[in-house]
């Protein structure tokens, strides 16, 4: 069973979520919304519309709403329509939502850091072009 690439991927996807949502919790987060919070700091203005996260996380839109509903109760994003589309809601982070940015990256270097622990440097650089190329052939089906 050690040798099946695809249980491995899911052996070290669920120790990353595990471990990630464990310290998520203490600052009453979950991976979800981590996430969600992560792809918003990569827009200009930390703001982007739903529909556009809803791609970035590969999720479907009810489960996008739920998790960016919950984030608004928590204060940590704010949501409008678009001005020029009433159809298009777009989500904002507040000031809260980006001050939890150093406690999510945070998380996820630990992760990291016990992920590559035994690692060279440049082992670290291969694996990294190895999922790249993994990445890029998912993306294109």
């Amino acid at each position: 069973m050690q040798d099946n690439l695809l249980f491995m991927i899911k052996r070290i996807h669920s120790y990353c979520v595990k471990h990630g949502n464990t310290h998520m919790e203490q600052h009453d987060l979950t991976m979800a919304q981590a996430g969600f919070l992560l792809i918003l700091s990569e827009y200009d203005n930390h703001q982007v519309s739903l529909k556009e996260i809803e791609k970035r996380m590969g999720t479907s839109q009810p489960t996008i709403a739920g998790i960016a509903c919950r984030l608004e109760e928590k204060e940590l994003i704010s949501s409008f329509t678009d001005e020029n589309d009433k159809r298009i809601k777009i989500i904002k982070s507040t000031q809260k939502g980006k001050d939890k940015l150093v406690i999510i990256h945070q998380g996820l270097e630990q992760v990291n850091k016990k992920l590559l622990e035994d690692f060279t440097e440049t082992e670290k650089i291969i694996l990294t072009e190895l999922l790249l190329k993994l990445y890029t052939n998912i993306q294109n089906p």
